[in-house]
């Protein structure tokens, strides 16, 4: 017969584990604002389309996040640059907290 321990949920292995899993999130969260930015850029305008193409992903996000959107969204260039806008701080901020103070966590 096998005999499971139960270890608790408390202790420092316990609080790795948990900060562990939120930056594992973060990371994951962030590949996710990129990808949808790549996917926008398909259909976005082709003045835009044309002007983000080519850069490197953290120039493309540079760039998306310094997007001045028009003040009415009616518009679908005005919707992409705000959107693209939007994610790309999504995944500034993301980066930010992944990066952060993570000593210990792997």
């Amino acid at each position: 017969m096998l005999t499971v321990f139960h270890s608790g949920h408390d202790g420092a292995a316990e609080s790795l584990r948990i900060l562990h899993n939120a930056r594992t999130s973060a990371v994951k969260a962030r590949t996710q604002s990129i990808n949808q930015i790549r996917s926008l850029m398909v259909t976005a305008p082709d003045t835009l389309r044309t002007q983000l193409r080519a850069l490197a992903a953290a120039c493309l996000i540079t760039a998306c996040a310094r997007l001045r959107p028009a003040q009415t969204l009616t518009d679908p260039a005005a919707a992409t640059k705000f959107t693209l806008r939007r994610l790309a701080r999504r995944y500034q901020d993301l980066e930010a907290y992944s990066r952060g103070s993570w000593a210990g966590c792997g």
